[in-house]
């Protein structure tokens, strides 16, 4: 496997996880229906001295989708440490035992052990750098992206 395609794997692994939340996102807002909806009220409390940067970066602690920044954080920092390992994989050891008892039954018996240490292919490593680097970009860039969406400066729906 080559960087490219080891990159193209890593890209659709991370584009069926993206897609995976926006189902259950999706799920989650078809199932609120009014019948689930409980009557209250929610007390708003104001404070004049507060300056809008405050006030996002307040909301921003509170905002719901934190949890998917904190994700994305974690996914960043697993892809770090791959690409700074000095292997490109596990280890692996292994005990094989082979058996002719099923087929003739002749009493043939095979042993096998061995190891595997996945080493880097050309230019593997730095693709690999590169998804990381892209990674932190990306989690980067939907921070700030809610944070535009709390302010009210989001997309605009018509």
């Amino acid at each position: 496997m080559n960087s490219q395609q080891t990159l193209s794997a890593t890209l659709r692994r991370s584009n069926r996880i993206v897609a995976t939340l926006a189902l259950c996102l999706c799920s989650v807002a078809l199932a609120a229906t009014d019948d689930f909806l409980v009557p209250h009220v929610d007390p708003l409390q104001t404070n004049a001295r507060l300056t809008l940067r405050e006030v996002v970066e307040e909301t921003f602690q509170r905002y719901p989708q934190g949890s998917l920044i904190a994700a994305l954080e974690d996914e960043h920092q697993a892809l770090s440490r791959r690409s700074n390992s000095l292997i490109a994989g596990y280890p692996l050891i292994y005990l094989q035992w082979i058996g002719d008892r099923v087929f003739n039954d002749r009493g043939e018996i095979q042993i096998q052990t061995g190891y595997q240490i996945p080493v880097w292919m050309w230019n593997q490593r730095s693709a690999s750098r590169n998804v990381a680097e892209r990674a932190e970009k990306a989690t980067g860039l939907f921070a700030a992206a809610l944070k535009h969406e709390i302010a009210g400066l989001g997309v605009c729906r018509t």
